[in-house]
């Protein structure tokens, strides 16, 4: 049976595949003489091994059915040729050898795809063998010992269900009406909470109410409570557009276990949602939609870290999936014939090309629209800053551009403001592009602070009041500065106290994979311990380190198990291990019950007084140990602030910070004033203080923060 009665050339208009009524249409920008589309049924219900026939072969010439290099048809559907099944489809892309003449041809993935089949069991290769004399397709199953990329490793796929509306994506479309809303929370109230969904849930300690939750959508949607309860008010998930975990092939030296892409910045679909990431792998898209609508439901939000900067293709040597056959020298910076490497993983989208500049703003169209999320992490921002010779911009134009787009209105945009090729702009993007950056100075600055770094109270002192030294204010930085003191990419918190070095040699690069510069410091002894004072120290640093995070101007983002002094064992680059090292371990949650509680109260704190510590009206005080002016020497690990507010006339918070190695007093400024001061917080003590005194002094132990309030 015929899939189309009619196929028909159609003026350029949205990039992609679309319904409008009872056509099929098709747009694509392609450097070739002719294309094909292949067409087979229902493949979710394809089995290994198993053969499916040709349901439909599309060709389309170059004079007919393009326009310059872009290419689109429409086709009319065969009454009664629809199932209501999913149908999959390929492309094979003819182009002319430009040393032989000849006519070449490659089958490729349409990167507009929404939806595909291939990826159904994490760690599972899938590929699909084309028959080259009938076109009929085999899915077959790739052992890891076979070559390293498959020749096709996904299936696109077309719900066929006809749109009641023009112009939908063809696929199920959860009604906006019936959607919840978007919570909306002001980006700078924000608390930011970053995980790996898969490894969210994916220990046997998370307890899910179903064992096939474990590592998907819906499991995620089980730990709401949990991070309803913790204060955080939106989710930063690592990549789930679609990747190939098993494009490492490597093995762990030690173990034997296999290793895998398993943080995902290696994207090959930039329109479809990971399919193994959901519970029921066939409709992983309304499964991602379910998830979001639940987030939106309890007031939280949903951010996914994007790479628009490089691709799965690799380098000259990798895989080709589609960009590097419809266009490479337009997808991708090129250098003296080569693939330009400012990514640090073997090519560089060409993002400011206008073919490229109009698939991104595509894909974030809709992903923030349909699917429903509510902003944006960019990995390796800088990439998108480079012109096509890939020099970096005096002014970001694209980023200029996604920031008012009509249709990104409200969309949060976080950039990560450097990249593996030297580009390094911090401060940069904010201040010409209006987006909030990771802002790895105020990283640094704090670690270096607890480690016991002398000559550096400056520099605490600016990252507590959001780095006006890079951001011009304080007004700016409480706006634009994602204050982070662990990320993905290094040590969690408790291994910044625990460990000197990194330990990666379970990556299976020798451990020279990973920054060796951690700013960390082991307290005494490299790794576990049973000293109780080395015990007692790490957690009180841990402690210190997260109560800054909650009193510093900007917006604080933590790392999945800091609240709970997750550890890594000391690996700071575990992007290829899925096991109990990135897996988050619950029974922690048990066991560091109180270290949970502080960090549950110190947000508590932040929201609660957030109005009167980083308004454009909150005053600060700075002083030294003896609350007098401050010193801000060489020799110096002592601070203390002091702010007010007029709207709040009867109210004064003091904090005190000493980075020193032993106790030391402290006075409280003398402003004339009188009342009791109520200790608010004593990062020394494992339990909340209750306590308030009229003296003039305190003392404050070494790497701690006491917090007062005068009412």
């Amino acid at each position: 049976m015929l899939l189309f009665k009619q196929i028909t050339p159609m003026a350029v208009g949205p990039l992609g595949t679309f319904w409008e009524k009872d056509r099929m249409q098709f747009s694509l920008y392609a450097q070739a003489t002719k294309i094909e589309y292949f067409f087979y049924a229902d493949p979710h219900q394809m089995k290994t091994h198993q053969t499916y026939p040709l349901l439909e072969k599309v060709t389309l010439d170059k004079e007919a059915f393009c326009f310059g290099d872009l290419w689109s048809w429409e086709g009319t559907i065969a009454e009664g040729s629809l199932l209501n099944q999913p149908i999959g489809y390929l492309l094979r892309v003819w182009k002319k050898n430009p040393e032989t003449g000849e006519e070449e041809s490659r089958w490729i993935l349409d990167p507009y795809a929404r939806e595909y089949a291939g990826g159904e069991i994490w760690g599972t290769s899938f590929y699909y063998q084309i028959d080259p004399e009938n076109f009929s397709i085999t899915k077959q199953k790739k052992e890891r010992d076979t070559h390293l990329f498959s020749p096709i490793r996904r299936l696109p796929i077309i719900r066929p269900i006809l749109a009641k509306k023009s112009r939908l994506s063809m696929l199920p479309t959860r009604s906006q009406k019936s959607r919840p809303p978007r919570p909306n929370h002001p980006l700078e109230t924000s608390i930011i909470y970053e995980c790996h969904l898969r490894g969210m849930t994916k220990s046997p300690t998370a307890a899910l109410p179903d064992d096939q939750y474990a590592g998907t959508y819906r499991g995620l949607i089980e730990t709401i409570p949990y991070l309803k309860r913790l204060g955080i008010t939106a989710v930063e998930l690592l990549p789930i557009f679609d990747f190939d975990e098993n494009e490492n092939h490597n093995v762990s030296p030690d173990t034997k276990e296999r290793l895998f892409n398993y943080w995902g910045y290696s994207t090959i679909l930039f329109f479809a949602p990971k399919q193994c990431f959901a519970a029921n792998p066939q409709n992983a898209v309304e499964e991602f939609k379910e998830m979001v609508d639940a987030f939106h439901e309890a007031g939280l939000e949903v951010i996914l870290d994007v790479v628009y900067n490089h691709t799965a293709e690799m380098n000259s040597g990798g895989p080709i999936d589609h960009f590097k056959w419809l266009g490479e020298d337009v997808y991708y910076i090129m250098s003296h014939g080569h693939l330009a490497n400012y990514s640090g993983c073997g090519n560089t989208v060409n993002c400011n090309h206008p073919v490229v500049k109009r698939f991104i703003l595509s894909s974030l169209r809709y992903w923030y629209n349909e699917m429903g999320v509510d902003g944006f992490r960019f990995d390796l921002t800088t990439i998108l800053d480079r012109d096509l010779a890939g020099n970096i911009q005096l002014f970001p134009a694209l980023l200029w551009d996604i920031r008012y787009d009509s249709e990104l209105q409200g969309a949060k945009l976080i950039a990560e403001p450097w990249d593996a090729g030297g580009g390094y702009q911090l401060g940069h993007t904010a201040y010409h592009a209006q987006w909030s950056e990771w802002n790895d100075r105020y990283r640094d600055n704090i670690r270096k602070a607890l480690r016991g770094d002398t000559g550096h109270v400056i520099h605490v002192k600016n990252s507590i009041l959001a780095n006006p030294d890079v951001y011009q204010s304080p007004q700016k930085g409480r706006r634009f500065s994602i204050n982070f003191i662990t990320a993905h990419d290094g040590m969690t918190m408790w291994d910044l106290v625990s460990y000197n070095e990194k330990h990666n040699k379970m990556n299976g690069e020798d451990n020279r994979d990973g920054s060796s510069n951690n700013i960390s410091f082991n307290c005494g002894v490299e790794g576990k311990t049973q000293s109780p004072i080395i015990q007692a120290l790490r957690y009180k640093k841990v402690r210190t380190f997260h109560l800054l995070l909650q009193l510093s101007g900007g917006i604080p983002m933590l790392v999945a198990g800091d609240e709970f002094a997750r550890s890594q064992q000391g690996n700071n680059n575990p992007y290829c291990l899925d096991n109990e090292i990135t897996w988050i371990d619950w029974n922690q949650l048990k066991k560091n019950q109180k270290l949970f509680e502080f960090v549950q109260q110190a947000i508590a704190f932040r929201q609660a007084n957030f109005s009167f510590l980083f308004s454009d009206h909150s005053q600060y005080g700075w002083f030294n140990s003896l609350g007098k002016e401050e010193d801000l020497g060489d020799h110096v690990c002592t601070l203390i602030w002091k702010v007010t507010h007029p709207d709040f006339p009867k109210k004064t918070i003091c904090a005190m910070l000493n980075y020193y190695k032993a106790p030391l007093e402290f006075h409280f400024p003398d402003d004339g004033q009188t009342g009791s001061w109520h200790c608010l917080f004593d990062t020394a003590r494992e339990q909340m203080p209750k306590k308030k005194t009229t003296e003039n002094s305190v003392v404050v132990d070494g790497f701690s923060i006491q917090v007062f309030e005068r009412k």
